[in-house]
């Protein structure tokens, strides 16, 4: 298997991720929220339904990213970069470390759990990342 078979996969499966996520916040918020034990109101509803268009963009740049992974591959690097940034976040958060006035809203396991999602999607980047550079 090429390198740039092995980006595509990699490419295809963290866009099915940010995908889903992205269709679950910006069109089922609500459902999404109380299932993560959460109120929904309409302020921090819409912040999150923002999140999962958010979402839905950065699934189709990991798709136009799949088609040409050499000549897309600056997105792989950016997405390294989201996913370094939300995996750092969520993991700090799910051992009790917060920034500024912040104050806990997901429960621990949650927050280890996405934070494990987005180690996923690292480890699925750096490998289409090194497989593009050999």
């Amino acid at each position: 298997m090429t390198g740039e078979t092995i980006a595509t996969i990699g490419f295809l499966i963290v866009a099915l991720i940010e995908g889903y996520n992205g269709l679950s916040l910006a069109f089922r918020t609500r459902r999404t929220l109380e299932s993560a034990g959460i109120v929904h109101a309409e302020g921090p509803g819409l912040l999150v339904q923002e999140f999962g268009v958010y979402s839905l963009g950065i699934a189709a740049a990991y798709c136009i990213a799949a088609w040409d992974p050499i000549r897309f591959g600056a997105i792989g690097a950016v997405g390294i970069a989201i996913n370094l940034g939300a995996a750092a976040m969520h993991l700090l958060r799910s051992v009790g470390v917060y920034f500024g006035d912040t104050s806990p809203v997901l429960s621990r396991g949650f927050e280890r759990n996405a934070g494990l999602v987005h180690v996923l999607a690292l480890l699925l980047l750096f490998l289409g990342q090194h497989e593009m550079d050999c």
